[in-house]
């Protein structure tokens, strides 16, 4: 089977951005505001599929062979707000390199002490208590918070201990162009070029579909790595110890999480991150074919004997 290039994967990303753009112009001509906020909720879960279904694969090269069609697939997270730049720094070359370890994983880095707990080397504090309550408010704004986390870590040139490529005068223009471009599509837009425009309309809209994306995504990240399943690794000055050194795909395994496997709505509606043992594994790979893979993937672990989350 071709890893790349699945015509799947093209007639998903037409369907997603079309959703994506009707919403947009669906949302915002629509004069009830409980209505219009009630489309804003699926436009939200639309927004996070570009992410999931799309831009992640890209990012990753498993889009398409073509490095081009990969760029531009990619670039539709800065096209949202992000960085895909950023991402593919931290991402990439942080946690897929050093999944669960708990020194050199930004997806799992806090600082200490934090506003929640998700790993057992971390202190004890009371808040913690309450973090199932809170939690789910601080979550809402992870897409907001990407965007501007995004400016500091250009400027320094790394992120949550992972240190970054040198920035191209290319990288830079896309990264400050897409950036006012959001600022342009989502706000001005939409409260002076539509007929019910007024910025706190367009505010409230917005943040609905901001909250929704983020807690989509949150959710799919979190059940991936931060469970009671996986196992989080350690550093012991800074050099890697154990199983982590000794078998990269073993500890990738061990540390990751699927859940609905072989499912094929969950694999679409999560752009394979239900899979995430196989897509770290084989993150070049198109996430079409992960329910595929999984099979595959089980059945070794089990001849291994190596646990299979």
């Amino acid at each position: 089977l071709k890893p790349r290039d699945v015509p799947t994967m093209y007639l998903k990303t037409f369907i997603i951005l079309s959703l994506f753009t009707g919403f947009y112009f669906l949302v915002h001509n629509t004069q009830n505001i409980v209505l219009a906020t009630l489309l804003s909720i699926v436009w939200g879960a639309v927004a996070s599929m570009i992410g999931m279904g799309i831009m992640h694969d890209a990012n990753h090269g498993g889009y398409s062979n073509n490095p081009t069609i990969n760029r531009v697939m990619g670039g539709l997270f800065d096209f949202i707000g992000g960085s895909s730049f950023c991402w593919k720094m931290i991402h990439s070359v942080g946690h897929h390199v050093s999944t669960n370890v708990d020194e050199l994983d930004p997806d799992i880095h806090t600082n200490e002490p934090h506003f929640r707990r998700i790993k057992s080397s971390q202190k004890q504090h009371s808040w913690y208590k309450y973090q199932h309550l809170y939690l789910p408010f601080l979550y809402g704004i992870l897409v907001p918070e990407l965007y501007f986390r995004d400016f500091p870590a250009m400027l320094l040139g790394k992120w949550g201990g992972v240190k970054f490529q040198p920035v191209t005068t290319k990288e830079w223009t896309i990264f400050w162009g897409c950036k006012v471009w959001v600022l342009i599509y989502a706000l001005i837009i939409p409260t002076y070029c539509f007929p019910y425009g007024n910025w706190y309309r367009t505010l409230w809209l917005l943040g609905v579909l901001l909250t929704v994306a983020s807690e989509i995504l949150v959710l799919m990240f979190q059940v991936n790595h931060v469970t009671d399943l996986t196992d989080q690794f350690h550093t012991d000055n800074n050099q890697l110890t154990g199983i982590v050194k000794q078998d990269w795909a073993k500890s990738q395994v061990v540390g990751s999480s699927n859940f609905a496997t072989g499912s094929w709505l969950w694999n679409h509606l999560s752009g394979g991150l239900n899979h995430q043992t196989e897509h770290h594994l084989f993150p070049t790979i198109c996430h079409v074919h992960y329910p595929a893979l999984s099979k595959i993937v089980r059945k070794t672990c089990e001849e291994y004997g190596v646990r299979y989350n």
